[in-house]
């Protein structure tokens, strides 16, 4: 049994495909290819016995009424058993998938050869596959061919387009479905269009590639997996990930398994030095997610991120009890100060990183749900002492003038 793991878009499918024509001619007629399953199930009620009822015809090339599920896994591997065959289930989302098509992989004979695509490494690891091959991002040569492909309908780009198409590429980070995506989107366009093009992906993701990649983020179970996902998506690129996950299981989100899911998705990646990270376009498309519920006022989303969106916000004093984490960054020659009375109303926050950012008024008026306060080149020498937060289970202040925490004991 071999398994195929990736983030959407990563070219599972398009690996399967290859595997399966080069090696089909030696099963003699005993092959199928269940494509789509978790579209097929989602889109059908009965989805799941179309797909056991193809997997029959495909295998034994008879046609085989199945009236329920349970039915339908009998009659397969009453059918299946010793054959040997070569059989690619295409984009797994949920073991009852596998069950009522797959439910005893050793049914088929020696010889026999399964392919399971996946964006979910729990299911391979449930079934004991023999080999998972995991897909990476394609290399910046590879993906200036991919794209140049669907953009030029040729290797290279033309000559006068390449500088942007290197920076399509990169935006595309690697990533297959994003490369072929913008390419075909591109394609005999202007340089001005392109150029809007790119101006306007930096805020406004492709809705084609988007809406592939949700596919794993709406298959998350609960919300505590989605909030911890938005919240990495939001505030923790780059951070230790036992440092968040402390943070959010002060949060009461259960981050150990959490993450871990985050990671079986292919949501979420930990690289070298225990490292937090995502893949760029998984990050947009999960800001995207929060700007969702009121695309037209940041004052209303539950993360603020977007420097722009953050210093209206304060300014004007608009924040609302919908905030649950903030950040903003500014450069040290444009420090700014705000009043506190910008955060009265943001009653849930729990989440803050300020950077270059001083804030003058009754500290007693800032949430007292804060669990991780990041505040770097904070002004003053001591903590005030009207800033209660007995909830707090990070408070970094890096680069910074204090030199007592709080001047009373806490």
């Amino acid at each position: 049994m071999i398994g195929i793991w990736g983030m959407g878009g990563s070219g599972k499918t398009t690996m399967a495909k290859a595997i399966y024509n080069q090696i089909h001619f030696k099963f003699k007629g005993r092959t199928s290819f269940v494509e789509s399953i978790r579209e097929v199930c989602d889109n059908n009620s009965r989805g799941i016995i179309h797909l056991q009822e193809q997997l029959i015809s495909d295998l034994l090339k008879i046609k085989q009424k199945i009236h329920s599920i349970a039915l339908g896994i009998t009659k397969i591997e009453s059918r299946l058993r010793g054959q040997k065959a070569l059989v690619v289930l295409d984009d797994v989302t949920k073991s009852e998938q596998l069950k009522a098509l797959c439910a005893n992989p050793k049914m088929f004979g020696s010889q026999s050869v399964l392919i399971i695509t996946t964006r979910d490494l729990r299911l391979l690891n449930s079934l004991g596959a023999d080999h998972v091959f995991t897909m990476t991002e394609m290399d910046k040569i590879q993906s200036l061919e991919l794209f140049s492909w669907h953009a030029f309908r040729q290797p290279n780009p033309r000559e006068d387009f390449t500088k942007l198409s290197r920076k399509v590429v990169a935006y595309c980070g690697g990533l297959p479905l994003a490369l072929e995506v913008l390419g075909s989107y591109l394609s005999e366009r202007t340089k001005q269009e392109w150029k809007s093009a790119l101006s306007k992906l930096e805020k406004i993701p492709n809705d084609q590639v988007q809406e592939k990649l949700r596919i794993s983020y709406d298959c998350l179970e609960d919300h505590t997996e989605k909030d911890i996902f938005l919240d990495i998506c939001c505030f923790f690129i780059g951070k230790n990930r036992a440092d968040v996950t402390a943070i959010l299981n002060g949060c009461g989100l259960h981050a150990d398994i959490g993450i871990a899911v985050l990671i079986e998705r292919s949501l979420v990646k930990v690289e070298k030095n225990n490292k937090l990270w995502m893949h760029d376009l998984l990050r947009d498309m999960g800001r995207a997610i929060v700007g969702e519920s009121s695309a037209k006022e940041p004052a209303k989303h539950s993360r603020l991120w977007f420097r722009e969106d953050v210093l209206d916000v304060l300014s004007k004093n608009t924040g609302t009890e919908t905030v649950e984490g903030l950040i903003l960054k500014l450069q040290r020659t444009g420090k700014v100060s705000f009043s506190t009375n910008a955060f009265q109303e943001m009653k849930k926050l729990r989440l803050l990183k300020l950077d270059c950012v001083d804030l003058i008024g009754d500290y007693g008026l800032i949430s007292k749900q804060l669990r991780w306060v990041d505040w770097q080149r904070f002004t003053f020498k001591f903590i005030p002492n009207d800033f209660d937060q007995g909830n707090l289970v990070v408070l970094e202040l890096k680069y910074s003038n204090v030199k007592q925490v709080w001047q009373e004991t806490k």
